[in-house]
């Protein structure tokens, strides 16, 4: 009598749709980790730009731009210094003197809705961009200066906010 044996090698289709299933579905959640990942770190790169931004921005209004300096140097006389501010933005008009220059050099930082920068005069340096809102005022001897940077990047967005208060010279 001729016996016949069956030698069972391999996997059957049961098992190899099961495990073709269960590595779908690690996979899938590791690309959902990933592109997780991917929006939170670009959500962090763009709130650093944006911070970055506004602090220098900041920085310039009160310390100065390209060897000009900046409101700390402002003199409050009237006749010096001057805000003017409307719906459309703001501007910041003011002069100060320097041991090293004979004249008074005048200087000025401006802010406008439309073009949502900041502008620093002599030159026209952009010193801000993205600044959706802005606002100045002046008690007495100081001014305070607010604003606010919105980045958008591919349905991400970063707002971030600041203000600084600038004690005048008398």
């Amino acid at each position: 009598m001729k016996t016949t044996l069956h030698n069972k090698s391999g996997y059957t289709l049961t098992e190899v749709m099961i495990a073709s299933a269960l590595a779908s579905v690690v996979l899938a959640m590791g690309i959902m980790v990933y592109s997780s990942s991917v929006r939170t770190w670009r959500g962090f790169e763009l709130r650093s730009a944006a911070d970055r931004t506004l602090n220098m921005a900041m920085s310039q209004i009160v310390y100065g731009v390209d060897g000009h300096r900046g409101l700390r140097a402002a003199d409050s006389n009237m006749g010096k210094f001057s805000v003017t501010s409307n719906n459309n933005g703001w501007t910041i008009d003011y002069e100060y003197e320097s041991g090293d220059i004979p004249v008074a050099q005048k200087c000025s930082f401006a802010w406008k809705k439309t073009t949502r920068e900041i502008i620093f005069t002599p030159g026209d340096k952009v010193i801000a961009t993205d600044v959706s809102d802005s606002k100045v005022t002046r008690d007495g001897l100081s001014i305070k200066v607010e604003a606010t940077i919105t980045k958008n990047k591919n349905k991400i967005k970063a707002v971030r906010s600041a203000t600084t208060l600038v004690f005048l010279r008398n």
